[in-house]
C-alpha cells in the first residue's frame, strides 16, 4: 500500500492572529452559550462579582471583678450546760475500737487464740481416744503395766 501523509496547514505568523483581552474572550463565550442554549436558559448569567475585602473586627475584652468579705466575730453563745447520759459517756473500750489498727490487731489476737485453743483441744482428744484404745485392750494394758 501507499500511505500518504496528509498535509498539516500551517499556521499564520503570529503577527497575523488578532488579540482579544479577557472580558473580550468571556462575552464571545457566554454569548455563544446563550445562543447554543436557546430558550432553555432564561436569563443572561451575571458577570461575576469583585472580590469582597474582609471585614475586620476589633474586639477589646475587659473582665472585672469586685470582691467585698466582711469578718465579724462575735463571741460564741454560751453553751447551756448538757447532762451526762450514761449511754453517751465515753467509753474507753469504744474510742479503742474506733481506729482501725488497733480492730486488725484485736481480731488478729482472737483468731490466733482460737487456733491455740483447737490445737490443745484436739491433741487432748487424741491422747483421750489413745487412752481409751488402750484400756479396751488387754494386751497393751498388760504391756502398760509391766513397765
Amino acid at each position: 500500500g501507499c500511505h500518504q501523509l496528509a498535509e498539516v496547514p500551517q499556521q499564520p505568523p503570529p503577527e497575523a492572529t488578532p488579540r482579544y483581552t479577557d472580558e473580550q474572550l468571556q462575552r464571545a463565550i457566554r454569548d455563544e452559550l446563550l445562543a447554543a442554549l436557546g430558550p432553555r436558559v432564561s436569563a443572561p448569567l451575571p458577570a461575576p462579582a469583585p472580590p469582597v475585602q474582609p471585614m475586620q473586627f476589633v474586639i477589646h475584652n475587659q473582665v472585672e471583678s469586685n470582691v467585698n468579705q466582711r469578718t465579724v466575730n462575735a463571741p460564741a453563745p454560751a453553751a447551756a450546760p448538757q447532762k451526762v447520759d450514761r449511754r453517751e459517756a465515753p467509753n474507753p473500750l469504744t474510742h479503742w475500737l474506733s481506729s482501725p489498727t488497733n480492730r486488725i490487731c484485736l481480731y488478729s489476737a482472737v483468731g490466733l487464740s482460737l487456733y491455740i485453743l483447737q490445737g490443745h483441744l484436739q491433741y487432748k482428744w487424741r491422747t483421750a481416744e489413745a487412752q481409751r484404745r488402750l484400756d479396751a485392750n488387754l494386751f497393751a494394758r498388760l504391756a502398760q503395766m509391766a513397765r
